[in-house]
């Protein structure tokens, strides 16, 4: 897997061993780590949760603010860091990654994949990119998808934080119970 999916196998690889980190070190640890950036660690948290070299880290780092926030402002605030992030990697896909994104799409598998039905509908493959911005996979996968349909910016932005609010709440929501 490590050759044929090397960034896949890192960021697999980075969730097990940011899982060995908190084990071994502990909730404290991490909340004492990120207590004195207050509502900007939470801002800079929700960057981190977005980008696929640090998914673990922000997911670890989020749950750390219960000791002083409530989970509707983590995952608010949380969220505006993550649409910030998600914006930045939207713009560069949308310029400068154009013919890379062009290249990719006339490759068999995504040739035979745009051929069904559900996904000649841009509207299908927003949805698909928001479950994707939600979930704890990393965004650029969901950008991307995104990307390749007519979306405009404002409302690329609006998917984009209500996706990383609701993702980040639900992920914060139930590491409660371990912090």
């Amino acid at each position: 897997m490590l050759k044929y999916y090397p960034q896949l196998s890192f960021v697999l690889l980075s969730y097990v061993f940011v899982g060995i980190l908190f084990e071994f070190l502990g909730p404290n640890f991490f909340h004492a780590l990120v207590a004195p950036f207050g509502i900007g660690g939470i801002f800079i948290a929700g960057m981190m949760y977005s980008y696929s070299l640090t998914t673990s880290i922000g997911a670890l780092l989020l749950p750390a603010f219960l000791a002083q926030s409530s989970v509707p402002l983590i995952a608010l605030v949380g969220g505006f860091g993550g649409t910030f992030a998600d914006f930045t990697v939207f713009r560069f896909i949308k310029g400068n990654l154009r013919k890379e994104v062009r290249q990719l799409g006339k490759t068999r598998f995504m040739k035979a994949f745009a051929r069904l039905p559900f996904m000649n509908h841009p509207w299908f493959r927003d949805v698909l990119g928001v479950l994707v911005i939600m979930s704890p996979f990393p965004d650029e996968i969901g950008v991307a998808i995104m990307a390749s349909t007519h979306l405009s910016e404002n409302n690329f932005r609006i998917l984009s934080l209500i996706a990383n609010t609701i993702g980040i709440y639900l992920l914060v929501s139930a590491l409660a119970v371990v912090y």
